[in-house]
């Protein structure tokens, strides 16, 4: 398939073929050869970045079939530059991204600072639950008592992750439980509103408009549930007698927040827009779903298929939740707990860095933007590759070894690059401090959920190993696709053999 659509975009480029590395003027990037681009991206996928960047240096322009033009910025020389630029916008680049496949709604009342603000607070409430990790611990348990996991094999590893993360992002983000008679159907219905798992149907190629008719439509459904999510937590409040109000300083449940947003987008005559409430939680839950059940899997598989790594793991679960009274797969974690597991810090941070090579951040240019000697004209399409810092042999020595111990050279403020040079481990200083590790987001528009995200995980991988001993199926190794929007998820199914743990 992938060939087929490479042998189409060459057969509509042959008029843009012979002017590749034509400038008109010396402030205008280089012209990136589409002929290179789709050599690389059909035999060289995973150095498709590298090999561009080292072939026409840290910015490039590259015009696709049926795409249009963008604008390539590249490597650790360009990443502050782009990344902290207030000139280069987010939403803008997720529209021109996703375009059509983008739910129809117009920009929230507030503008995009307070979809920002929205965001921060649904990632944060969770947090600040005392019941967080005892609900995240109870559906972990819950899941290991289904007969895929009870029984000593798990069949597709990723496939249960999705299904967790969901369970978890509803439960947590929206305030829906299995007390809703809809959760199925709705959570089954995330896969048709999935721009990942959308944009990637070969519809794409020869039905697009009936696909964007189809999922325009999906989106009203999805909205339709939203309502009577709504309406079911407010019956359930009737019925308990619980008077909380939705913006009540006094709750951090997903429900307030759904209850909240419902009122904010309720007009002077009382009607809910459902669809801009839905809007807001699909952003938050693809957010949350596309790379936060892939980097669970990634961990545990690790960890099943490096016996090192698990006694790694099993000492730091001694050292932090030990000598309690109690079993150690009884414990359960706080939120304390949780941030004293470094090493699991360094071991997703390193697995970030890996598995999203793929993964870009996408801006749309406000205005001219001038990064070293190129503009970048405004309302210009750009994208910066992670891969040109993550696997750059400038910053990493043997870039595709997996070393929760690795150290970069840290690059924060200007001043403090200048003033010191240091090497820093991966994660250091914080999620978003260094400009030369780009895995949770940086500048104007770092991950607000990495602190969730990072929660949730170490959970799972906290509660699963102190309770199995895990064996990764030989020739089960994840076989992953050329791109993906976010952290990369195989197209095999991985599976684990495990049993109980005996101390």
């Amino acid at each position: 398939m992938v060939f087929t659509i490479i042998a189409w975009l060459l057969v509509l480029a042959v008029p843009l073929l012979p002017s590749a590395r034509q400038l008109s003027s010396p402030t205008d990037p280089p012209r990136i050869s589409l002929l290179h681009w789709l050599f690389l991206l059909a035999f060289d996928p995973k150095n498709i970045w590298m090999k561009i960047y080292e072939s026409y240096g840290s910015i490039g322009v590259l015009s696709v079939p049926l795409f249009g033009k963008t604008y390539i910025i590249m490597g650790p020389e360009n990443s502050r530059p782009f990344l902290a630029s207030k000139d280069l916008d987010l939403g803008k680049g997720a529209h021109y991204l996703l375009g059509n496949f983008y739910p129809a709604v117009t920009e929230h009342r507030e503008g995009r600072k307070e979809g920002r603000r929205f965001a921060q607070e649904a990632a944060a409430r969770p947090l600040a639950s005392p019941t967080f990790t005892k609900e995240v611990e109870a559906s972990i348990v819950e899941m290991l008592a289904k007969p895929n996991w009870s029984g000593g094999f798990v069949a597709d590893l990723f496939a249960e992750t999705w299904d967790l993360m969901l369970d978890l992002g509803f439960r947590h983000f929206v305030g829906i439980d299995s007390s809703f008679p809809q959760l199925q159907k709705l959570k089954d219905m995330f896969y048709l509103v999935d721009p990942e798992q959308v944009m990637q149907s070969p519809r794409m190629w020869y039905s697009k408009k009936g696909l964007v008719e189809e999922t325009q439509r999906n989106y009203q459904k999805w909205a339709d549930l939203f309502k009577s999510a709504v309406e079911n937590v407010k019956a359930k409040r009737v019925v308990t007698g619980d008077k909380r109000t939705p913006a009540g300083a006094e709750s951090n449940s997903g429900a307030d927040l759904l209850l909240r947003v419902a009122e904010e987008v309720t007009d002077e005559t009382g009607t809910v827009d459902y669809y801009e409430l839905m809007a807001n939680f699909w952003g938050l839950i693809l957010a949350a779903q596309v790379n936060t059940q892939a980097n669970m899997a990634w961990l545990l598989l690790r960890i099943a298929a490096e016996p090192d790594l698990c006694a790694r793991v099993m000492a730091e679960q001694e050292r932090v939740l030990g000598g309690r009274g109690v079993p150690l797969a009884e414990v359960t974690p706080t939120m304390h707990d949780l941030a004293e597991m470094e090493f699991i810090d360094r071991m997703l941070a390193e697995n970030l860095r890996l598995v999203g090579l793929s993964f870009t951040s996408f801006r749309t240019s406000l205005e001219d933007v001038t990064i070293g000697p190129y503009t970048i004209p405004a309302s210009s399409f750009c994208i910066f590759p992670h891969a040109t810092l993550n696997i750059n042999e400038q910053l990493h020595s043997d870039p595709w070894t997996y070393d929760p111990d690795r150290t970069v050279e840290f690059a924060g403020g200007i001043e403090t690059d200048a003033k010191e040079h240091m090497r820093v481990k991966l994660g250091q200083g914080g999620p978003h401090s260094n400009y030369n590790v780009a895995v949770w987001g940086l500048g104007k528009h770092p991950c607000v959920g990495n602190r969730f995200a990072t929660a949730v995980i170490k959970m799972f991988i906290s509660t699963i190993v102190r309770r199995c001993d895990l064996t990764l199926v030989k020739g089960t190794w994840p076989q992953v696709p050329r791109f993906s929007l976010g952290t990369s998820k195989p197209y095999n199914k991985v599976q684990l053999r495990l049993k109980s743990r005996v101390y």
